[in-house]
């Protein structure tokens, strides 16, 4: 009914994937997170990087006492505008959240 209330929802912007996992993997160290843009799927993307972000081998072993990953965003706006007529939240709304749930769940 308001197709602009997001104009990202629907299949041409979001691709499914099957993913494998790593089973018995040596896991390279992540050495910085860049968030170029705001993600489709919040919800997993604010898990994965927790978890990149406290670190350890696998992501997400790490704890609250060791050096974190630094994160960087290109563009900290937190609302644009866009056809529908009132702002939707951009990058820096993600990244206020990302921070909110690492300090929640980490402390």
């Amino acid at each position: 009914q308001f197709p602009a209330i997001y104009p990202f929802q629907g299949s041409k912007y979001y691709i499914k994937r099957k993913y494998q996992p790593l089973e018995g993997k040596i896991y390279e160290p992540v050495e910085a997170v860049m968030i170029l843009h705001d993600p489709l799927d919040w919800a997993i993307e604010a898990q994965v990087l927790t978890d990149v972000l406290i670190g350890g081998s696998p992501p997400g072993a790490g704890n609250s006492d060791s050096t974190h990953v630094p994160i960087y965003i290109s563009n900290p706006d937190f609302t644009f505008a866009g056809e529908y007529p009132f702002t939707r939240f951009a990058a820096g709304a993600f990244a206020d959240i990302l921070r909110l749930l690492f300090e929640k769940r980490f402390g």
